[in-house]
């Protein structure tokens, strides 16, 4: 009797997994034809019918940033202001829910310059603008939240080309959370490119020390003649770096001083 309940509860939890998976694996099917449909109809320019696609997707799994940036994008195009700005601040939620958005870090710094050029576009009044400033200085909010906003704030105001604004919320952004390091690395290369040489020294450094194969990272520090410490330092030296070596994504990520230009073409995947 004993191994009779033994067999019979093993089945039984057999079962549940195999009728959990088939119960999630359409959802994830689904959620990915539905991506690909919009994808395919953005890419033809049949935007109305794109932007119902990507909310097919985001309702078949929430979870979806990557279609709630495409929504976003695609409502833009069709002048839908309001809601592209809700679904570029959605990317940003729904990546800090779960694991797999909170490891992109590539592709959170596409969204925030995305919504950051939006805003400039868009908020003739400044209140998205204004949101962004109370929501940066609420000690209420843990510091790497402020720090966020800081670094949109700076974003915008770049955008809008209020050098002394911009510079003020990058050296906050900056201090608030020092181990991100594309908000480092963008604050030293500005401070850098607007003559703020002094100033950049330590995001730079700081960049230098999160990723400390990044070209751009490399040039700044020749330009401001500094030397990496020796611990990673690479080369003939034969002293391994001991900081992974960041591979960089295959577009273009820098916030530049001119909003950004929405894709003719969104990626497959």
């Amino acid at each position: 009797m004993t191994m009779f309940r033994t067999v019979w509860a093993v089945l039984v939890l057999v079962s549940l997994c195999l009728s959990g998976c088939t119960t999630y694996q359409p959802m994830i099917t689904n959620q990915r034809k539905a991506r690909l449909e919009g994808v395919e109809l953005y890419n033809r320019g049949d935007y109305d019918n794109a932007s119902g696609a990507f909310r097919e997707a985001v309702r078949q799994d929430p979870r979806d940033y990557r279609s709630y940036l495409y929504q976003g994008i695609t409502y833009e195009r069709l002048n839908n202001v309001q809601q592209a700005l809700q679904s570029y601040k959605s990317v940003l939620k729904v990546m800090g829910e779960t694991p797999a958005g909170r490891d992109d870090v590539d592709f959170r710094q596409i969204t925030m310059n995305t919504l950051a050029s939006a805003i400039k576009k868009y908020d003739v009044n400044h209140l998205e603008q204004d949101l962004l400033a109370k929501q940066a200085a609420d000690m209420k909010l843990s510091n790497d939240d402020r720090a966020e906003n800081y670094f949109l704030l700076a974003k915008v105001d770049r955008y809008r080309r209020d050098a002394d604004s911009a510079i003020q919320s990058y050296y906050k952004a900056s201090e608030l959370n020092r181990d991100d390091f594309w908000l480092q690395k963008e604050a030293g290369l500005y401070l850098l490119q607007v003559g703020q040489s002094n100033r950049a020294v330590k995001s730079i450094q700081r960049a230098n020390q999160l990723s400390s194969r990044d070209s751009e990272v490399l040039a700044a520090m020749t330009q401001l003649k500094l030397t990496p410490p020796p611990a990673i330092m690479t080369g003939d030296s034969g002293v391994k770096s001991v900081f992974p070596t960041r591979v960089l994504p295959q577009m273009d990520l820098k916030v530049g001083d001119a909003p950004v230009t929405l894709p003719n073409a969104l990626p497959a995947e």
